[in-house]
């Protein structure tokens, strides 16, 4: 019994650790030392209460709730109940994607769901950085998405009565300019080419019958290892909607790109010479 207990105590020790700082990690959040190891020395006592209180159905899952409540804001202490609240949102939601790897590593293991069985620790440990790892991704598609958004705009693209709505971005590396015209050129992908001229085949693309565009020709473009050539050409009106206001470009040069832009959550390569 005193091996159980003490591994009780260094499982859930590590696991609060584990689940508190990944929480304050995703909340931008300062670890306070002394709060989280508090935290995590009232998960361990009350994961050894937890199983002789044996209560069962809709209290027990409010007693979880509540421990798990209790944990959060020993190990935050939110200034403002709002950020209290989404602390415990997060560090539940974390709880429950542990206990659901876990659940799975057990099935691995033993074949049934009985949980009669413990799991060993390096099993226990493994999975702790299984979900970190997943935090890390997480946090990662979170703050890229965050930093990215500064740069985006919607905008509107109008050609022969066919109107799109999509999103563009503000790409200070795309200077662009058509030699022909010395206008700066917005770059979109082949699926916004698609949306505003869904009559236009690609076998026209692929053999170069580009005269239903308007201003359709090609220029050369290249980085330090290849030389290419891009599509461009004109349409009626593109409208970029920015906080200070809609801004109308009439008769802008757009360039077909054959990249998606998925990485940066858009159809459209804004030119930096436009704002």
């Amino acid at each position: 019994m005193v091996v159980y207990i003490e591994y009780v105590l260094l499982n859930n020790l590590l696991v609060t650790f584990m689940l508190l700082f990944c929480t304050n990690v995703l909340l931008k959040e300062k670890n306070n030392k002394k709060r989280v190891l508090f935290a995590c020395v009232f998960g361990a006592g009350m994961a050894l209460v937890y199983p002789l209180i044996g209560l069962s159905g809709v209290l027990n899952l409010l007693l979880k709730l509540l421990i798990g409540f209790l944990i959060s804001v020993i190990g935050y202490g939110g200034k403002t109940l709002k950020k209290q609240f989404a602390h415990y949102t997060i560090y539940m939601f974390l709880t429950a994607m542990y206990g659901g790897v876990n659940l799975m590593i057990y099935y691995s293991i033993y074949g049934d769901f009985s949980c009669t069985k413990t799991l060993p620790l390096p099993i226990i440990i493994f999975s702790v950085f299984v979900i970190s790892y997943f935090i890390k991704q997480i946090y990662k598609v979170l703050y890229q998405k965050k930093q990215l958004s500064k740069f985006l705009y919607n905008i509107e693209i109008c050609e022969n009565n066919n109107k799109v709505e999509t999103t563009g971005y503000l790409d200070s590396g795309n200077i662009l300019c058509d030699p022909k015209t010395n206008l700066p050129i917005i770059i979109i992908n082949h699926k916004l080419f698609n949306r505003l001229f869904k009559d236009f085949s690609p076998i026209n693309l692929l053999t170069n019958q580009i005269q239903n565009l308007k201003n359709a020709h090609y220029i050369e473009v290249g980085t330090v290892t290849t030389n290419a050539k891009m599509l461009v050409f004109c349409v009626d009106k593109i409208t970029l909607k920015m906080p200070q206001g809609n801004k109308d470009i009439c008769s802008p040069v757009l360039g077909l790109s054959q990249n998606s832009f998925k990485h940066l959550c858009c159809d459209v390569l804004l030119n930096a010479k436009l704002i």
